[in-house]
């Protein structure tokens, strides 16, 4: 049998296609829970230390690091709090805004991170879920 006439044995897919897609259902697992995360700030109602702290925000930063708020409410949260009223005036953006940031902070680092630990399909996954998960994007 001649081996010059045979065909060329069929390439097996390329190593980077699973990572490549993971990438890209990570990346859209991102943008949807961005999406999700600030299209509701405007309809959410107010629960516990974010509704309780209305009365408080409006202090003084000196006075909001110096204390806890009289219903549990940490400076923290008071001081994120002030800062957003500064921002975005007298609305929920100002009351929720860290709230946002910080599911889509979380977001954008759930990938690179479960990436290193169960590798790129997992990760993605793991990620979509995250993005998807409405305890992870109102709080």
């Amino acid at each position: 049998m001649d081996r010059s006439s045979s065909s060329p044995p069929a390439e097996a897919p390329s190593e980077g296609a699973t990572p490549r897609l993971a990438l890209w259902v990570a990346l859209g697992a991102v943008l949807l829970g961005a999406f999700f995360s600030l299209e509701a700030i405007p309809r959410l109602l107010l629960y516990g230390d974010e509704l309780h702290s209305l009365s408080e925000i409006d202090r003084p930063y000196s006075e909001l690091i110096a204390q806890v708020g009289a219903n549990g409410s940490g400076s923290a949260l008071l001081v994120l709090q002030h800062w957003g009223l500064g921002l975005f005036g007298p609305s929920l953006w100002a009351v929720r805004w860290h709230a946002a940031f910080g599911a889509i902070a979380t977001l954008m680092l759930m990938y690179p991170a479960a990436s290193r630990m169960v590798g790129p399909g997992p990760a993605a996954l793991a990620t979509l879920a995250l993005a998807l998960n409405p305890m992870h994007l109102f709080y």
